[in-house]
């Protein structure tokens, strides 16, 4: 009886350990109430920007635009609350502003959310221009 006490006292005490340690993370409130992944997208070109999106290479191809100061906002929702899992989001635009057209792909990260609250909870995104090149950052 004396070594079962033992060994809970040791277990409990190295569970507490690790978590104090960062050893083992545990899921946040509000990562265990997400309900869908969310990604935004913005510009700050001035410009209304047309791009595609979708979620995962097997999706098809949507069409979309973002005016200035407004976000574009995507979701994919989750099978069950906190589920934090989702096909890889994507976008497509040409990056060239001038009358060429040079198409390109980009994966953007997605975060767990349960509110539909770009800056509070999506991973955002901007369009950026330079001379003619379009881009997109991570804010």
């Amino acid at each position: 009886m004396m070594i079962l006490n033992s060994i809970a006292k040791i277990t409990t005490c190295s569970i507490a350990t690790l978590l104090i340690t960062g050893g083992l993370s545990l899921p946040t409130q509000a990562n265990s109430r997400a309900r869908f992944a969310l990604t935004c997208v913005g510009t700050e070109t001035g410009d209304t920007i047309n791009f595609q999106a979708r979620w995962g290479s097997n999706d098809t191809w949507e069409s979309y635009s973002v005016r200035p100061g407004r976000w574009a906002m995507f979701t994919h929702d989750y099978d069950y609350p906190g589920e934090n899992r989702s096909p890889q989001f994507q976008i497509r635009y040409d990056d060239d502003l001038s009358s060429d057209v040079h198409i390109v792909i980009t994966d953007l990260d997605s975060y767990a959310a349960e509110n539909r609250y770009c800056e509070g909870e999506g991973a955002t995104y901007t369009f950026h221009s330079r001379g003619l090149e379009l881009y997109v950052v991570e804010e």
